[in-house]
């Protein structure tokens, strides 16, 4: 296992240093300011815990396990250099084997990317770097995207993988985590955010946040307005119902409450927008293989959506665009989805997508 090498605190090296991953500063871009007011240090790798959660569809249900640190384990991946690799990296307060609502997403996720086609699948479990106070799992985010950067070159270097065909999906802090792997593996394939969040992001600059020269293709994904950026920051940005206000999230705060106390409750009320994203996409995977594929429309605001002036395809079908796995990935365009409370069939969340091919 490595150690980690720490660097010195002076005024002249305001940075940490951590053995392979290299070295973190929180001045310049990184540096307090007023969007930013608490800025630390990333935490150690081995606080923070970093396991990668290796699928195929020959192991769909056994996962091989290597822990981050133990980079001298990457020959042992059963990898597939001839196929594409989805990397799905979860957000604050969402690991990937907790109870609930985050477990059974990113499992649908997981399922849904291989029977989507046969790829190679790797889950990112960051939950202890995640758990703690927003800002400190905020700057543990460059740790987390160092040690899946130093997987990736591995692979390209040692295993001949192709950097286009990795395709990054990310939620909350996942997305950000996308961007900043993005920003050290040139020419990376692509890069899907669900809800990219918005505290201690919105209004940075570009080498602080998901921006869009950060893959070759992106596409985003908003339903919050409050943990989501509403920032286009994609090539697709998808705004669900306006990105705010999803179907299902009644905040019934109370009832969460006395399932899973005070703290978490009012957490996992707050953050039902913010986690329609990761439920939105978990069901466009269910029908990647179906001709029944949804549907998003271009549109100037949402304001002209509900008016009913955008829901025409056009005969060429230029003002909307499928969204999910099968999204266009030559187009360029801000789009809106419509949701109600219907449940769709397969998965119980609470909203039905109107508008399909």
């Amino acid at each position: 296992m490595v150690a980690p090498m720490l660097g010195i605190f002076t005024s002249q090296t305001p940075q940490v240093c951590y053995t392979e991953l290299g070295c973190f500063r929180n001045d310049g871009v990184f540096g307090a300011n007023p969007i930013r007011p608490i800025n630390p240090f990333p935490q150690s790798p081995q606080t923070i815990g970093t396991e990668f959660l290796f699928y195929s569809l020959t192991n769909a249900n056994n996962p091989q396990t290597i822990q981050a640190l133990d980079s001298y384990l990457f020959k042992n991946i059963k990898f597939n250099s001839s196929l594409q690799t989805r990397i799905v990296i979860h957000g604050y307060k969402a690991g990937l084997l907790v109870n609930g609502f985050s477990h059974n997403s990113f499992e649908v996720v997981k399922d849904g990317l291989l029977n989507s086609g046969n790829s190679n699948v790797i889950l990112v479990q960051w939950t202890r770097g995640a758990s703690g106070l927003y800002f400190q799992s905020v700057a543990n985010c460059r740790v987390v995207a160092s040690q899946i950067a130093l997987l990736i070159k591995y692979l390209v270097n040692e295993r001949k993988a192709r950097t286009d065909m990795f395709h990054l999906i990310g939620f909350s802090l996942g997305a950000h985590i996308s961007g900043y792997v993005g920003k050290l593996v040139p020419n990376l394939g692509r890069i899907t955010a669900l809800d990219a969040a918005k505290p201690y992001f919105d209004g940075v600059s570009a080498g602080v946040r998901l921006d869009s020269s950060d893959a070759l293709f992106i596409d985003s994904y908003h339903t919050d307005n409050d943990m989501g950026t509403t920032s286009p920051i994609g090539n697709i940005d998808i705004y669900f119902n306006g990105g705010n206000r999803q179907p299902g999230c009644d905040y019934q705060i109370f009832d969460t409450a006395l399932n899973d106390g005070i703290l978490d409750g009012l957490f996992e009320t707050l953050s039902c927008d913010h986690k329609r994203a990761l439920d939105y996409y978990a069901d466009f995977l269910l029908t990647s293989k179906s001709a029944c594929r949804p549907v998003a429309y271009r549109c100037d605001s949402w304001h002209k959506f509900m008016s009913g002036l955008c829901w025409m395809c056009g005969q060429s079908g230029e003002n909307c665009v499928v969204v999910g796995l099968n999204a266009d990935l030559n187009t360029h365009r801000n789009v809106y989805r419509k949701a109600d409370n219907n449940p769709i069939v397969v998965r119980k969340i609470d909203t039905h997508f109107e508008a399909y091919y």
